[in-house]
């Protein structure tokens, strides 16, 4: 690494390690990469989720208060539809 890059290293809170491994000159990273920790966690995770979708669907959709509503604006148009024929008689 040329020395201008150390110094915009050293600037940025990087302190870069001075050792080599087959030729490549190492420098601090921030954080370690772990590429298949985080696939292995996203997968996880979406398997989690795809398989509790269906129960949480069936118990939003079949809820017996959609039933309940489902009947009283039954009612309500009903009620509406006979008091307007009812109205032009």
């Amino acid at each position: 690494m040329r020395r201008n890059h150390l110094v915009y290293l050293s600037l940025l809170g990087f302190e870069p390690e001075t050792s080599r491994v087959q030729g490549h000159h190492l420098s601090a990273m921030p954080h370690r990469a772990r590429p298949m920790t985080g696939l292995l966690l996203f997968t996880g995770l979406n398997v989690v989720l795809v398989s509790t979708i269906t129960p949480v669907y069936d118990f939003v959709c079949f809820h017996p208060y959609w039933e309940r509503r489902r009947e009283h604006r039954r009612r309500e148009r009903e009620a509406a539809l006979r008091s307007s024929t009812s109205a032009q008689v």
